[in-house]
């Protein structure tokens, strides 16, 4: 071997040691759990790695809290891998976040609690592909704040009472995910929150429910969402507002104590009851909307109906109230007692 080889040949064992020193001094950022073999997610999140990866197969049958930022639980298939409570924990909540940020959920079932994911204070957390499906109470909570949540292409169903409540000024974004078949309302937003509607699909005994200042928003983007409620599509009170574009609603509209909302675009149909604007509250209506059913406007209350916009129904007015159309632009299906839209 000439000198320039065996020159070369050291300086690459040096490298290949140095490299495997440093390797064994850092720890693997990835950790696999295999469920049917007893792994456990909460061991792999004490690995210290800083942007660590748990890996996940099979359903884990543990409370899982996590105290740490920088993470990602990760599954393969949403109806195969997941976690369930165990029988004996004391929060009986599958998943449950507390004052993290940047933590990413994919391809995960969380299912069999009280709640199937709960996050307190936490920030830039991304649900993608996963199902949070028959849990006992509620399937998603936002407690404390939390924000900057996106939940994606992610079905929450059947959990007992909720869908999803937002509080305590949490904000949650909702793409192109389907939240259906619960007992009371599938989005209940309290105390500031607010939700952003991108494709979504709401459909349940109350699409929405929002109250104390909180609001609900969608944005152009060529996508329709849809709110489906067999009592109320819409339910706001107490300061609440919805600001919806391109939606398709399906059930009626109960507004009240001061509440807004404006419509762009939008269609409902209604096979039951009547939509009630009360008690110093709004509706707004822009563009070619189509509205349906009978609509009782009372307490101060007004609704706005711009050239274009048509209402399948009869508009009654009272108790100070009234409806203001821009005649003759307006097609009101029914009759009108209200003074600046009158109807015979």
């Amino acid at each position: 071997m000439d000198l320039k080889s065996e020159f070369l040949l050291t300086v690459s064992c040096l490298v290949l040691a140095i490299s495997s020193s440093a390797l064994a001094k850092k720890p693997d950022n990835i950790v696999r759990v295999d469920c049917a073999k007893g792994g456990s997610i909460m061991k792999a999140l004490e690995n210290s790695a800083e942007e660590l990866i748990i890996e996940i197969s099979g359903m884990c049958e543990e409370d899982v809290q996590v105290h740490r930022s920088n993470v990602t639980l990760r599954g393969t298939d949403p109806l195969l891998d997941g976690i369930r409570p165990a029988q004996d924990e004391v929060l009986n909540q599958a998943l449950n976040l507390f004052g993290v940020h940047r933590v990413n959920i994919e391809n995960l079932k969380l299912t069999g609690g009280n709640v199937g994911l709960g996050m307190n204070g936490s920030f830039a957390v991304d649900i993608i592909n996963c199902r949070i499906e028959d849990n006992n109470s509620v399937g998603l909570i936002l407690g404390s704040a939390s924000g900057s949540v996106d939940l994606t292409d992610t079905l929450v169903s059947g959990n007992g009472d909720h869908g999803v409540i937002i509080a305590n000024g949490s904000g949650l974004e909702c793409w192109n995910c389907t939240v259906n078949n619960h007992n009371r309302r599938e989005f209940r937003l309290m105390q500031g929150s607010s939700l952003g509607l991108y494709g979504a699909t709401v459909q349940g005994v109350r699409a929405i429910y929002a109250n104390g200042g909180s609001r609900v928003f969608t944005l152009y983007l060529s996508t329709l969402n849809t709110l489906e409620g067999s009592r109320d599509a819409i339910h706001l009170f107490g300061n609440a507002a919805a600001d919806l574009r391109d939606a398709a609603i399906i059930g009626t509209l109960n507004l009240q104590e001061k509440s807004v909302a404006t419509l762009w675009d939008t269609t409902q149909t209604v096979s039951s009851g009547f939509n009630r604007i009360y008690s110093g509250s709004s509706l707004v209506v822009h563009n070619s909307s189509s509205l349906a059913g009978n609509f009782s406007i009372s307490e101060f209350s007004n609704i706005t109906l711009p050239g274009g916009t048509t209402v399948s129904g009869s508009l009654s007015c009272s108790l100070g109230a009234d409806a203001f159309c821009d005649t003759p632009l307006v097609s009101v299906g029914g009759t009108s007692d209200c003074s600046q839209c009158l109807k015979p």
